[in-house]
């Protein structure tokens, strides 16, 4: 039987929560509200940036305070936002308060990655467990999404406001807490942690996340007008976001059993997952047919099922008691500004190249990132 349940239930109920909202931000800002598409831009772009400070603020709360505490406060934020945003969806109060929403989200996150780092000592799949949770919740609201905003905008903010609100009492009553560690001097600092090498690693493989996210950003936004311009419709553009939910629910258990068999070391899984994200863009470099974004898209999400939830648990090796909410934290901001950055640099690659060089440069950027994780360690905290 699956253990703490609760944590997981919370991972779905919460990303739910966002698979409702971030779907159809860009197309409320540009075509409900008017404003142009370099505004929708904008107002993602500090939205990405609350949530990479929120992730500094829950990494550090989680050290130096409470295990679940920054993760209700964080979600309480998230809640409240989008329960103002259902009152009243209009402009400038949206973009404010989307702002606020990031800021909650990226606090709640952080700390509760940190929480399952902890769990995991108990449960050495937990980071899977909650990846695997969290798809589930991300398909259900993203396949919600367009059914509430045809119904109404209130309600397509008033439920994930409910969803994070029912987190938080999940959170009240069936979260264990533990007392954050207060480390003084330079023991709660990264860099004298005591793994030869760990600050390198650390790194490394925030680095090599953030080239990822460039490139996994680039399905979500510039796709969608590469497609379109070669004869697929939005429907079919979404239905490759469907595919990807379906197709990780469906074989991320399998994963769980065989890729640590495979890879009994968490270093090479990821290097194995990130040439993985690089073959994907190299299946519709010059072959913009349908059947090759398919393609492109199933190797996008083995990739993804693999490299995702291993990454927080490979870092959660370099952790202590009393820094593991900023190294996990680290992994977060290392994606979020990927996230952030990856529209507007593949944009910008398109207009000064193609779209065929762009796919190259993608491709480059995840090989080399690959190459440099051979530099990095992997090994627990005890030299094991």
């Amino acid at each position: 039987m699956l253990k703490h349940k609760w944590v997981l239930l919370i991972s779905m109920l919460i990303n739910m929560g966002i698979g409702l909202v971030m779907p159809i931000t860009t197309i409320y800002i540009h075509t409900v509200l008017g404003k142009p598409l370099s505004v929708a831009g904008t107002t993602l772009l500090f939205f990405s940036g609350a949530s990479m400070v929120g992730n500094v603020i829950g990494g550090r709360l989680f050290d130096r305070w409470s295990h679940k505490g920054p993760v209700i406060v964080g979600q309480t934020i998230a809640s409240l936002s989008l329960l103002i945003i259902a009152l009243s969806p209009t402009w400038p109060l949206y973009p404010i308060v989307l702002v606020f929403y990031g800021l909650g989200i990226g606090t709640a996150f952080a700390s509760f990655n940190g929480l399952v780092a902890i769990l995991q000592a108990d449960e050495p799949l937990m980071f899977n467990y909650s990846f695997l949770a969290a798809n589930v919740g991300m398909a259900v609201g993203s396949l919600s999404a367009g059914v509430l905003f045809a119904i109404s905008i209130h309600l397509t903010f008033l439920v994930p406001g409910i969803l994070f609100g029912l987190a938080v009492l999940i959170d009240i009553f069936k979260l264990e807490d533990g007392n954050a560690q207060t480390v003084k001097g330079p023991t709660n600092n990264v860099v004298s942690n005591p793994i030869h090498g760990a600050f390198r690693s650390i790194i490394l493989i925030a680095f090599a996340f953030f080239v990822i996210w460039i490139g996994y950003s680039q399905w979500n936004t510039n796709l969608s007008t590469y497609m379109t311009s070669h004869g697929a419709s939005v429907a079919e553009y979404s239905a490759l976001f469907t595919l990807n939910a379906v197709v990780l629910v469906l074989i991320q258990p399998f994963g769980n059993r065989i890729l640590p068999r495979i890879f009994p070391r968490k270093k090479y899984q990821v290097i194995f997952g990130t040439v993985v994200f690089a073959c994907s863009f190299l299946m519709i470099i010059h072959q913009p047919h349908y059947i090759n974004f398919v393609m492109g898209m199933l190797l996008l999400t083995f990739g993804e099922m693999v490299v995702m939830p291993t990454i927080p648990a490979w870092l959660n090796e370099f952790a202590t008691p009393g820094n593991r909410g900023t190294i996990q934290s680290i992994s977060s901001l290392a994606g979020g500004f990927g996230r952030a950055v990856g529209p507007l640099l593949g944009s910008l690659i398109i207009e000064a190249t193609s779209y065929p060089a762009m796919f190259m440069w993608l491709c480059a950027a995840d090989i080399v990132g690959a190459g440099l994780l051979v530099l990095a360690i992997d090994r627990q905290p005890n030299g094991k």
